[in-house]
């Protein structure tokens, strides 16, 4: 549909004016000025997203900020940066304002500019920040050998840093192909192609990069191995630990015994790496020689990953004194991680330093998060969730919320079905909120029909909590009839749709699962034929009963399939049935604690999930039934099962993680 006619229909409809920006919105998006100019007459000059109006105009009508006409219209913007600052739109348009100033190297201008972002953590900036202080001639090579550990895409303001870096020798061929080998484990191949095309394109080309060996070292390793010269240069030996990490993901012996034969030819930091990444890919599948290849390299050269899952190689067998040595060996960053302090207290308790335990324990103890619950147990306590704020929430103070212009934006925009928008214009809003303004913020969001805001409101508190809003309980007679329909705790349902959908009945994931349950199309069909609910079609999956029919129905059926576990049948929710009986047969005990059994199922996704949903559960059981909850007593033990009695029932269909 043209601008035209798109403007055309909105007139006869007599559309409103937030319709209007939804039109200004999509001709600003096709750069289509005369479509921008009809939208925005029709709204007016009051209008709470009028912001958004003239940074758009402003950026279609921009030329290139490197131009003379450029420069000089950035008074334009300025003037529009300090009328609405302290506004998403404005922080959206200072940022790429910043990168436009970094370019040219406009320092003063971009020290004036920084200095009034009000968001401090995003990533671009940051490093358009340390390349200001390279050019005042500060030392910030480890800040950006740093960066190059950053396991997705870069931002652009990233990526410019380290054009320049490299372009003055301060990152070298080392560095970058340091970077490549982030990529490269974190499977972003793409990237890391791109990284290595600029290595050879912008003066690697004398140290051997070869593009085209990289794709045969991404797409068939064993090849590149076998294929491999008997007096390779570096450059070849630099891409031989790639296809190691690559076939490491299948066959970890071939990987093995290829770095055996290769390590007298490689650096010491290679060889770390590929066993690193031996160790970490065999671990994720509870390989039994995982720790071994792991011990065989230095730990500097350990990622973060890595790390952890050395960490896991010891938990899976138990092994405490090495499940000690292992998380001291990480670095301090990843060491003051909660999971990992957790499980340092647990090694230490399990190999005689009780009193080193217990202080660890207590510094950790929260009803709302799962190693804190588990903390709390561990020194004898019962998790309860803490009381009610003395003073409700005002009308004043509600009042202040519902006048709060980021929040009207926030409202338009998901009333126009902008989720994205909505949801970015409400967090970026709650931006250095104190407790009680969050509670109200919490509460507005409620009253709005957002619970997943009011929910990521409430979660932000740090002292006064509600925990009526940070466990919201809707739909309670609908929930409550259909886990008596299908046997299951009232509490479980509600804390796996917290972490599902936190309550939007609309939401639907990017792989197609839907409605308050989350439930995939074939999913939701082979349980309405099972169960004999007449008259189900597709379309009604998102039909607030009938989804929590299905959706409690599936869940009881994995339940009753994986021994009434709260941690298997949730591992199955989220990563298919088949998955955890699986896991279940590597098992080397007759049982394993079901808190290790979460910390080492291999896909993080349905790792966090299980965590978050056991702890949603305990806290909302305590909500529920107004008494303290035992994490541990729910989370029980995992039996062993042997691979030669395993069974996998073909009515069950796998659902794919979300």
């Amino acid at each position: 549909m043209s601008a035209s006619t798109a403007f055309h229909t909105l007139a006869v409809h007599a559309a409103t004016p937030d319709e209007w920006v939804l039109q200004a919105r999509d001709a600003f998006r096709v750069a289509d000025t005369q479509g921008f100019e009809k939208a925005a007459s029709q709204i007016p000059t009051d209008h709470a997203m009028f912001a958004y109006l003239e940074f758009w105009r402003y950026k279609l009508k921009q030329p290139d900020s490197k131009s003379t006409e450029g420069i000089e219209k950035e008074a334009e913007l300025e003037y529009l940066l300090n009328k609405y600052v302290g506004t998403w739109p404005a922080e959206q348009f200072r940022r790429d304002f910043l990168l436009a100033l970094a370019k040219r190297a406009d320092w003063p201008k971009f020290n004036a500019q920084a200095s009034q972002l009000l968001q401090k953590d995003d990533l671009g900036t940051q490093c358009l920040e340390t390349m200001r202080d390279d050019a005042a001639g500060k030392d910030v090579l480890a800040t950006s050998q740093g960066y190059l550990q950053y396991t997705k895409e870069l931002p652009e303001g990233c990526i410019l840093l380290g054009e320049r870096l490299y372009q003055a020798g301060k990152l070298t061929h080392k560095d970058i192909m340091q970077r490549v080998l982030v990529l490269v484990e974190n499977g972003s191949n793409p990237h890391a192609t791109r990284v290595y095309s600029y290595l050879n394109n912008n003066g690697g080309k004398e140290k051997g990069t070869d593009p085209k060996a990289l794709e045969i070292a991404l797409e068939k390793p064993a090849k590149y191995l076998k294929d491999l010269p008997a007096k390779a240069s570096q450059g070849k030996l630099e891409l031989a630990v790639v296809a190691i990490s690559r076939l490491s993901r299948s066959e970890p012996e071939e990987a093995a015994d290829w770095l055996e034969k290769l390590a007298p030819r490689l650096d010491a930091d290679h060889q770390s790496w590929a066993w690193a990444q031996i160790g970490l890919f065999s671990a994720r599948k509870w390989h039994v020689n995982a720790s071994k290849w792991f011990g065989n390299g230095q730990p500097d050269q350990r990622s973060k990953d890595a790390h952890e899952w050395f960490v896991r190689s010891h938990l899976m067998n138990k092994n405490w004194v090495e499940v000690k040595k292992a998380i001291e060996a990480m670095p301090t960053s990843v060491q003051s991680d909660a999971a990992w302090r957790y499980w340092l207290a647990k090694a230490m308790q399990n190999t005689g330093n009780t009193v080193g335990a217990k202080s660890i324990y207590t510094s950790l103890i929260s009803p709302f998060s799962f190693y804190g619950q588990l903390a709390t147990e561990e020194v004898g306590q019962s998790v309860k969730l803490p009381p009610l704020p003395a003073q409700a929430i005002t009308v004043a103070e509600l009042t202040q919320a519902q006048q709060n212009p980021g929040f009207q934006r926030a409202a338009i925009w998901y009333r126009l079905g902008q989720r994205t928008e909505g949801f970015r214009e409400f967090n970026f809003t709650l931006t250095g909120m104190n407790d009680r303004q969050l509670l109200a913020s919490a509460v507005w969001a409620q009253q709005n029909d957002l619970p997943d805001r009011a929910i990521a409101a409430a979660d932000r508190t740090t002292n006064l909590h509600d925990v009526r809003l940070r466990y919201l309980t809707p739909f309670k007679e609908s929930l409550q009839n259909n886990a008596n329909l299908a046997g299951l705790e009232l509490a479980w349902v509600y804390g796996l749709i917290r972490q599902e959908s936190r309550f939007i009945q609309a939401a639907k994931s990017v792989v197609g699962a839907s409605g308050l349950m989350q439930l995939m199309p074939a999913t939701a069909k082979m349980v309405a034929k099972k169960i004999g609910m007449e008259g189900y079609e597709a379309n009604k999956v998102n039909d607030l009963d009938t989804n929590l029919r299905l959706g409690t129905s599936y869940l009881k059926m994995l339940s009753d399939q994986l021994d009434s576990s709260l941690v298997m049948a949730t591992a199955g929710y989220n990563a298919g049935p088949g998955r955890p009986r699986n896991w279940r047969t590597k098992i080397s005990f007759p049982s394993l604690e079901g808190e290790i059994f979460a910390e080492v199922i291999p896909f993080t996704e349905t790792r966090d999930y299980v965590k978050k949903v056991s702890s949603n559960t305990v806290a909302y059981a305590n909500l529920l039934e107004g008494k303290p909850q035992s994490l541990k007593q729910r989370l029980g033990s995992i039996a062993m099962q042997s691979a030669t009695t395993l069974t996998v029932e073909n009515e069950i269909i796998q659902q794919t993680p979300n």
